[in-house]
């Protein structure tokens, strides 16, 4: 362990021992990977300097999270498409080149990391969502870059979850009002992780801000309506949905393909997208097997 000066932190640094405030409320846990945005925080705060762990676990490494990508990926996308087809190819390419670029940005990396770490369920339905939006995204007149774009939303959505507290994130009781605000503000506290990361482009920071917000202004955080929601957001709302709907959570069990079809066809016009819901519902939908870490 070595102390260092907060200017000369890195991201995917190692917290060393718990931080705490000046109000003894613990700032930051032993064993967090640093990213910028917890920099920038511990500048605001005037901390001078942080203990850090010289050994990177190997579990931090960046070909686990690509790796972790790559095989519950294909466990998803094999689902709908069959493996080795050329259609499966052609769904596949985009998120390769994102696996790509996450195992060469530290903080893409530290971030999925720490996801995965805090909820595993969270990190795994990210990667349902993405191969699902390859999916979806193969038959639409899509540039290559919009359908990188829409996967690595995809892939992130749920980072704004980190600022939520382990009571919030699991809890089995409906949410309060105060709660539910509280959650509300997910995609714009992901907006505020990922913007300083130049490999994610605007497109996606789109995306990530904009897959809770529905056609009918019933949405958050903003309440757009209709043709206000760009179009990667609307094919994403429709993937996060079925993927959230096919988990287990701490209020409800799993629920079942017919009904998640159900549900999006009773949405369809008002929710949703109808033409994208309808492409959806005439795939075919394949096995309901769920990734698994490798």
């Amino acid at each position: 362990m070595r102390r260092v000066a907060i200017g000369d932190l890195d991201p995917r640094m190692i917290v060393a021992e718990d931080l705490y405030g000046a109000d003894g409320r613990i700032l930051l846990k032993r064993g967090t990977a640093l990213d910028s945005w917890y920099i920038e925080r511990l500048q605001g705060i005037r901390q001078t300097t942080l203990l850090v762990d010289d050994l990177t676990p190997v579990y931090l490494d960046n070909h686990y999270i690509a790796h972790q990508i790559r095989h519950n990926g294909m466990l998803e996308v094999t689902r709908w498409l069959p493996d080795g087809s050329t259609a499966f190819q052609q769904a596949w390419e985009p998120l390769e080149r994102v696996i790509e670029t996450i195992h060469d940005e530290p903080e893409l990396t530290g971030l999925l990391l720490r996801l995965s770490q805090r909820q595993r369920q969270w990190f795994l339905h990210g990667v349902q969502r993405a191969a699902l939006g390859v999916v979806m995204a193969r038959e639409l007149p899509l540039a290559a870059l919009d359908r990188q774009s829409l996967v690595m939303a995809l892939l992130l959505l749920d980072i704004g979850n980190l600022g939520l507290s382990d009571e919030i994130a699991t809890k089995s009781t409906p949410l309060t009002a105060t709660e539910r605000k509280l959650v509300h503000l997910h995609p714009e506290l992901a907006v505020e992780r990922l913007q300083k990361i130049a490999t994610v482009a605007p497109q996606a920071l789109q995306v990530v801000h904009c897959h809770h917000e529905r056609l009918d202004g019933s949405g958050y955080p903003r309440g757009l309506v209709g043709h206000q929601i760009d179009p990667l957001s609307q094919v994403a709302a429709i993937a996060d949905v079925y993927c959230a709907l096919g988990q287990d959570r701490s209020h409800r069990c799993r629920i079942a393909p017919a009904t998640r079809d159900s549900i999006l066809r009773d949405g369809a016009g008002t929710l949703f997208d109808a033409t994208l819901i309808a492409d959806f519902l005439a795939r075919p939908h394949g096995s309901d097997n769920r990734a698994e870490p490798a």
